[in-house]
């Protein structure tokens, strides 16, 4: 081994020795940099190689690179030599290297891709991606990254479109990527084209040839005559090649190959809303950066493929998700989100009028919220409402009559989900897309409630809409954090709105209702009745117990949307978060009951008996609480446990962080993450109660970890120890931390 490690060195001595001649490096730099590279060498040539020691010699190798490059730019030189390029030599060499020795590890072969591209090595970059569509055939981002290399970096469409339908015979199982990338591949292609031909000036060539062409076909032509050859019913007339063409190329230019693709994609996944919906998405990527060279020009290029692709979902999947694809496609248009930016600034600027509009229309909401009515209110029903459908300009204005249209054509459905469905894409487009004034939104909401009651016979609103819905009564952060996410409380709470935290609790409570197994809606409902006056937070609770037993799952379209898994355990372990944080301020509150009790005037034995029955009732809220505490650690999974532990430590100091560690059992990586965070930050508050059963107990949770918290632990413990003396417990700490960290 030591005679290949050195044969290695003797061939970058050259090398080296360039380096200290031209000054870059001075001879004990470069003895360094040889003895550092020898250790490497040795590290890499054991029987048992590691990934990390490779890494730590590519990085290696490239901060010396960026030195040499940063001396010589300071030097001035100008002429290059035998070291400008033995350092990227050696650095592909030692990824090759490594490549050969974990030939299935893709995040190595992507690392060494993007090397290749960042430093132009064109030939290497070729031969690597070839080498990784073999051993990975199956992976749909190397053929999409293969196809992007030869489309933009080589200049080669045909090439890329080889690459993208090889890819596709190899993936069919799992081509909804790689058939939106081709799409967009054939997309940009024409969008290339059309752009080549308008900086040769052939598209006014073309145009200016349409005349003469169209006054040549209206000039006299005389058929064949009886008898002669073929005669009248055998007249042909053969097109030239010219104009077979020129035919073609107009086909091209007009979208015909990305219809093709597109036919091609839907009838490979023909229930894929995802996969129409984006390439929808890239057609108008498309329509906007041409919009902004050719104008209305674009439209006539993309609009018929735009509509075939709309009529394809509607006869796919039905009117819903056709308006809401249609209400999207509108409003992401050139300018369309612009203006609503523009739009939404302008109507907050003005927050005093508008104000004192939205109060008129919030008081009378809740009778019109008994209507069945199929849009917004128009006309005498609330001057708010008209006023603000007047404001909206050419894009949102389309986009809510796509939706008011998809809500229509589902007014006579009584049974099924089409109608549940529209109306949430209803409610949404006017949260997420026209950022409705809160006036606005207090009227569409009963609207779409009292829609789905005459139309269902039950209140079927989605659960996300019933969190915005409540979200539009009570301050932004009242609800919890869980729900931040679906955007119902962010700028929607505007000056001179009212609040009325009982309209909250009402909408809460008749989503639950609807909902019984959603942990999110429970949690929004629990943290509605604990803010504010005459809340029922302990019955509450025990209805949520009730419902969310260790099966209850979470609404199946959230759980495409969100991850549910994770999420609902969040939003349970959110119900015992809000549970105990109202039963820990009610200990607050008797104490500060007690505190002012002692200031009246009374005998010594009434006080006797006040201070033993209000510390009998604050002990009898301690115990409450800590056996509160245990059952949600029991109960509970995820990061959500993480912020119970928070809260317990909060209450009881690094005492009841301990226990609540020693309760906790095993964990996941980003549940043991978090909590070798929340560890550092307790020993930062209160030092003075630290010690050696509490490291353990958060070691034995958290010290597996590969993370910078967990090492911090880790060497506060041997701080800890050795600060008491015990040098050789410290030392029995370091030895463990190698060992659970796998370090050397």
């Amino acid at each position: 081994m030591a005679d290949a490690v050195y044969q290695a060195l003797d061939r970058m001595l050259p090398a080296l020795e360039d380096l200290q001649i031209r000054g870059l490096f001075t001879p004990e730099e470069v003895r360094a940099i040889a003895s550092k590279r020898r250790d490497f060498e040795f590290l890499l040539r054991r029987r048992t190689a590691r990934k990390n020691d490779f890494l730590r010699y590519i990085t290696h190798e490239l901060n010396l690179e960026e030195l040499r490059h940063l001396r010589k730019h300071k030097a001035g030189l100008v002429k290059t030599s035998l070291s400008d390029h033995a350092g990227r030599g050696l650095i592909h060499f030692i990824f090759e290297r490594a490549l050969r020795k974990f030939r299935g590890d893709l995040e190595l072969w992507l690392q060494y891709l993007d090397y290749c591209e960042s430093t132009g090595s064109h030939k290497a970059h070729s031969r690597a991606l070839a080498q990784a569509l073999q051993l990975f055939p199956r992976t749909a981002g190397l053929w999409i990254r293969a196809a992007s290399y030869e489309f933009f970096e080589r200049a080669s469409p045909p090439a890329a479109r080889v690459l993208m339908q090889r890819g596709l015979r190899l993936n069919a199982s799992d081509s909804a990527l790689l058939w939106t990338q081709y799409f967009k591949l054939e997309v940009l292609y024409v969008m290339k084209l059309k752009g080549r031909r308008t900086a040769l000036g052939l598209e006014g060539e073309e145009r200016e040839g349409k005349g003469e062409e169209g006054e040549e076909k209206e000039s006299v032509q005389l058929p064949l005559v009886e008898g002669e050859e073929g005669g009248v019913e055998g007249m042909k007339e053969v097109e030239p090649e010219e104009d077979l063409r020129d035919r073609s190329v107009r086909a091209v230019l007009a979208g015909a190959v990305p219809r093709v693709v597109y036919l091609a994609a839907i009838e490979a996944r023909p229930r894929d809303l995802d996969m129409r919906l984006s390439f929808l998405k890239a057609l108008e990527e498309a329509e906007t950066l041409e919009g902004g060279v050719a104008g209305a020009e674009s439209g006539q290029t993309w609009g018929p493929l735009v509509e075939e692709v709309l009529q394809g979902v509607e006869e796919a999947f039905g009117a819903a998700d056709a308006a809401w694809a249609r209400a999207r496609h509108v409003l992401a248009g050139v300018g369309g989100l612009r203006e609503v930016d523009e739009m939404t600034r302008k109507r907050r600027k003005d927050a005093g009028k508008e104000g004192a509009r939205s109060s008129a229309l919030g008081g009378s909401a809740r009778k019109r919220g008994r209507r069945s009515s199929l849009s917004l209110p128009s006309g005498g029903e609330s001057e708010a409402a008209e006023a603000w459908k007047e404001s909206l300009r050419d894009g949102p204005r389309r986009c809510l009559q796509a939706l008011e249209t998809g809500v229509g054509r589902v007014a006579g459905i009584k049974e099924g989900k089409e109608a549940e469905k529209m109306w949430h894409y209803y409610l949404r487009g006017l949260c997420e897309f026209l950022h409705a004034p809160v006036s606005v939104l207090r009227v569409a909401f009963p609207q779409a409630q009292a829609a789905l009651s005459a139309n269902q016979g039950t209140s079927l609103l989605a659960p996300a809409m019933y969190l915005r819905w409540a979200a539009l009564w009570v301050p932004a952060t009242v609800l919890s954090s869980q729900t931040e996410g679906e955007g119902q409380g962010e700028g929607y709470k505007e000056e001179g709105e009212r609040t009325d935290v009982g309209e909250a609790r009402r909408i809460l409570a008749r989503g639950v209702e609807g909902h019984q197994d959603n942990a999110r809606l429970w949690e929004a409902r629990l943290r509605a009745e604990a803010w504010g006056q005459g809340g029922r937070v302990e019955e509450v609770f025990g209805m949520a117990q009730q419902a969310l037993g260790p099966t209850a799952g979470i609404d199946s379209r959230e759980e495409e949307e969100v991850g549910g898994g994770e999420r609902r355990r969040c939003a349970v372990a959110g119900c015992w978060y809000v549970y105990l944080e109202w039963l820990m301020q009610q200990g607050v509150t008797e104490r500060e009951k007690e505190g002012e009790g002692g200031d009246t005037d009374s005998s010594s034995d009434e006080e006797d008996e006040d201070e033993e029955e209000g510390g009998a009732a604050m002990e009898a809220n301690s115990r409450k609480v800590e056996n509160a505490l245990e059952q949600a650690l029991i109960s509970t999974r995820g990061l959500g446990r993480v912020a119970i532990c928070e809260l317990w430590h909060r209450y009881t100091g690094l005492t009841g962080l301990q226990r609540a560690l020693s309760a906790m059992g095993e964990g996941g990586i980003e549940e043991q993450e978090a909590m070798a965070a929340l560890c550092q930050r307790a020993m930062r508050g209160d030092c003075s109660g630290l010690t050696v059963a509490w490291f353990e107990a958060a070691l034995a949770f958290c010290g597996r970890v590969r993370a910078q918290q967990a090492a911090a632990l880790w060497d506060e413990y041997e701080a800890f120890e050795r600060a008491q003396g015990r040098h050789r417990a410290a030392n029995n700490v370091r030895w463990r931390r190698a060992k659970a960290m796998g370090e050397e």
